[in-house]
């Protein structure tokens, strides 16, 4: 039986990701239906050595505005990863840029949300560089062609499984023969930006691309504490079997967080500054009645294991935040994101090298700020060529 602790903590999880549950209701799906991506060894590490430079936290002070336009699909594309189809969204640079690095946005993971996500950032951005936004596994079906994932058919390492699709895209909008949709081919090199508490996913991808992975910016991302401890799978089992198999979230709380009202509510309360807009609303609580694969057990089994903490608490990331990320790293912050600011900083302290930024906004600073992040993002891309 859940006590009371545990429910509360249930729903603080909830709200602060607007994330979401997976409808279960037999014990077939279960937790040993997922297969777990997991490594327990902490770095020993007491004194880490400073290496490179870093830069204490600076201040911008401008705003951005979110165009008032709808969001389409006339841009969204499509690849293969294990026989799975996923999509992507695109800007092309200008034929001048063709071969800078190229951009990466990972979207985070939570009520509707995929690579739309993206979308503002990608209307701000000036072409001086490609930038690709691909929908994580399970999530973007409602863009029409876009598999589903289910537990009970395929099983995931997380955060891994997630990484390798990245991979994959980046392999295919890199390699002539895999590049079906015949775009213009992109530079092997990158610049991946993650979005909130999906920093272990570009954590991953720039340890195990060094060579092609040329920066790495974490918008918003969790504490250092958050990313270099982690949960049992004792506890682990017990999260999911709780996100998955209790009635009460299953058929109350998750339902009731999927309306407009909670979004509104919770959205303005952890993520925005200011009044979160209409087209945020309008993306979040998109059912894609259009769309048979986008049901509430579908699209709900991505957020279920990110709530569960198979992503950020899976598993220590400092021995990548440490010892093999040499990249450069910028930390963005939003400047009403103050409850986390400390934890940020050794970031900067630790990392090989590390600049930490705070920005106007709170917790979603490519949506909030999106004319103030692609400023900064043109000044990493100058840094790297």
């Amino acid at each position: 039986m859940i006590n009371t602790n545990m429910f509360y903590v249930t729903v603080f999880y909830l709200t602060l990701s607007i994330g979401s549950i997976a409808q279960c209701t037999t014990e077939a799906f279960a937790f040993h239906s997922l297969r777990f991506h997991h490594s327990f060894t902490r770095n020993a590490r007491t004194n880490p050595t400073i290496l490179g430079r870093t830069h204490r936290s600076t201040a911008l002070a401008t705003s951005s505005a979110v165009p008032s336009v709808p969001i389409t699909n006339d841009d969204v594309r499509y690849f293969t990863f294990k026989n799975m189809k996923l999509s992507y969204r695109i800007k092309p640079a200008s034929a001048e840029f063709i071969n800078e690095p190229s951009i990466i946005l990972i979207h985070p993971v939570g009520i509707g949300l995929s690579s739309w996500f993206s979308r503002i950032f990608m209307d701000a951005w000036d072409g001086k560089s490609t930038v690709y936004a691909p929908s994580l596994i399970g999530c973007g079906i409602g863009t029409g062609a876009t598999d589903a994932w289910d537990p009970e058919k395929q099983g995931m390492f997380f955060p891994l499984s997630w990484v390798e699709g990245v991979e994959a895209l980046m392999h295919h909008i890199t390699t002539p023969s895999d590049n079906t949709s015949k775009e213009a081919l992109t530079s092997p090199r990158f610049i991946v930006m993650t979005q909130g508490g999906l920093a272990p996913v570009g954590v991953m991808l720039a340890a195990r691309n060094r060579d092609t992975v040329k920066a790495l910016v974490m918008a918003s991302p969790p504490t250092w504490k958050d990313m270099v401890e982690f949960d049992t799978p004792q506890v682990q089992e017990k999260n999911f079997r709780w996100w998955s198999q209790s009635f009460f979230v299953t058929n109350v709380v998750f339902p009731s967080l999927e309306s407009k009202w909670a979004i509104r509510f919770f959205s303005n309360l952890f993520l925005f500054s200011e009044s979160c807009d209409e087209m945020w609303l309008e993306q979040c609580s998109d059912t894609h009645d259009d769309d048979p694969n986008y049901t509430p057990r579908t699209r709900r089994f991505p957020v279920m294991a990110f709530n569960a903490g198979l992503c950020v608490a899976s598993r220590s990331f400092e021995s990548e935040l440490i010892e093999e990320i040499s990249q450069p790293t910028w930390i963005l912050q939003g400047a009403d994101d103050s409850n986390r600011q400390q934890g940020r900083r050794p970031y900067e302290v630790n990392m090989k090298q590390c600049s930490v930024l705070t920005l106007p906004g709170k917790n979603v600073l490519p949506w909030e700020q999106a004319n103030i992040v692609a400023t900064v993002l043109t000044d990493v891309l100058k840094a790297v060529r």
